[in-house]
């Protein structure tokens, strides 16, 4: 409020705030609005964005495996190992992320060939669990072929580097002999 006076003013300054750090809003991402009115007649609109500028990712990995397979029923890693050989069908990276909170988070795993050459990655899309709920885990896995697949004979110690929204948060070593 400008409070009234007799002699007038010639300016005013009125401002707002909006507590982010510490508060519900850092979790609602994205673009924001404020609309500035004067006497119930607005005069303006301002627009400003709050990212996620938290170093570390959201997502917290309770689990993570290298394996022969996975149970898509269940999701869990079928025969667990990092030693794999040429006549292997696949190498499956499989992570288990816990208290899994909004909003929608992205998973990308990069399979490295051994002189570091990138073979294949995939993204996978971690949905968002809705607004103030988090889910008590989510899996997400990925996997290339071995077997009578180019990987099959590029031996050696492979890396799967996994990125949490852009960020690179663990990285699972294993062997194709």
């Amino acid at each position: 409020m400008i409070p009234a006076t007799s002699a007038g003013y010639l300016w005013a300054t009125a401002y707002g705030y909006l507590p982010i750090s510490g508060h519900e809003a850092a979790t609602l991402t994205g673009t924001w609005h404020i609309i500035v009115s004067l006497d119930g007649t607005q005069v303006t609109t301002q627009t400003f964005t709050i990212n996620s500028g938290s170093p570390t990712s959201p997502l917290t990995i309770g689990d993570s495996a290298l394996a022969m397979g996975e149970n898509s029923t269940i999701g869990v890693p079928i025969n667990r190992t990092t030693s794999f050989s040429s006549s292997s069908p696949a190498v499956y990276s499989w992570l288990n992320f816990t208290n899994v909170p909004g909003p929608e988070q992205n998973v990308t795993f990069a399979f490295l060939e051994p002189d570091g050459t990138l073979y294949y990655n995939a993204t996978v899309m971690i949905p968002d669990p809705g607004y103030r709920v988090q889910w008590p885990w989510w899996t997400a896995a990925t996997y290339i072929n071995i077997a009578g697949y180019p990987a099959a004979n590029v031996t050696g110690a492979w890396k799967v580097d996994v990125y949490v929204d852009g960020r690179l948060s663990l990285v699972q070593s294993f062997t194709i002999s």
